[in-house]
């Protein structure tokens, strides 16, 4: 039995069902469904009848809340006590890919931290590959990554904000004025390319062997301004997420048949439920993706 099974079930039954229960503690529906039926297969009694799509409690299941509710209530006294005394700002430590934290590290400085003297943020810049053994050896306690990227098993994630990765030129590439480009059309092209271990990378390398184009890579870096310096100053292009580029960087989006849609994703290790800074950052990320 873990603890946190006892806490999906008990804020299923003070939400009145699981949908309002995963958004309280931001986790998948699935998340808590699943931890339900392993409670009650520890248990060897339903803890709900299932009438409908709605959970209704049944009477162990209501007796068992009795119970539980009031010692997850002081388990939490505790934590607070315990870290009341231990003094000092709490640690927080959070990982991301270069691309997305070109946007999204501003906001987390520039509004989170200041909110939350009592929080020491450390951010650190990866892969997505190396962000998933972070998370997964405890040396990350948050991590914000692509949703549809192979390296999230062993992670509970939810969902943050949907954008796409565009192809961008400057304004002297021959493909800027360009109304719509396939992306055979980028075949002897010079392309400026992300490093291995990010998402894109595995996405366009594969588009490449399925178009049988062979990709002319001139240069390869995490840099994401070096990127953009290089390409707005040369006949070079690249793939970037939209909300990387600035009016200022005096980048060109060309239409492309390959523009991938993703779901930038907030996660962590399955069975270590964010709390404390933790979970107020995943809130303060929710809310600003939806804004």
């Amino acid at each position: 039995m873990r603890l946190n099974q006892l806490e999906y079930f008990v804020k299923t039954v003070e939400c009145g069902g699981a949908n309002a229960a995963a958004r309280e503690l931001s986790v998948s529906q699935p998340a808590i469904s699943a931890a339900i039926r392993e409670l009650e297969e520890e248990l060897g009694v339903p803890l709900f009848r299932r009438v409908r799509q709605q959970l209704i409690l049944t009477e162990e299941g209501a007796a068992f809340y009795r119970r539980v509710g009031p010692l997850l209530i002081q388990l939490q006294v505790a934590v607070h006590q315990v870290q009341a005394m231990a003094g000092g700002p709490q640690a927080l430590r959070l990982c991301l890919p270069p691309m997305i934290g070109m946007f999204m590290a501003p906001l987390i400085l520039g509004e989170f931290v200041p909110a939350h003297p009592d929080l020491h943020l450390t951010i650190s810049e990866a892969g997505t590959d190396s962000i998933q053994k972070m998370l997964l050896d405890g040396t990350a306690d948050l991590g914000i990554m692509i949703g549809q990227s192979p390296y999230n098993v062993g992670l509970e994630a939810v969902p943050l904000r949907e954008t796409r990765y565009a192809l961008f030129v400057g304004r002297q590439s021959p493909l800027a004025g360009r109304r719509l480009i396939s992306f055979r059309d980028l075949a002897g092209e010079p392309l400026v390319l992300f490093d291995q271990g990010l998402y894109i990378n595995a996405l366009l390398h594969r588009q490449f062997r399925q178009e049988r184009v062979r990709p002319n890579i001139v240069l390869q870096t995490n840099q994401i301004n070096t990127i953009k310096d290089f390409v707005g100053h040369s006949v070079v292009s690249t793939f970037l997420i939209r909300e990387v580029v600035k009016d200022a960087d005096q980048l060109i989006e060309v239409p492309t048949d390959f523009s991938p849609p993703i779901t930038i994703i907030a996660a962590w290790k399955k069975g270590r439920r964010p709390v404390g800074g933790a979970l107020q950052l995943l809130r303060f990320l929710q809310k600003t993706g939806r804004d």
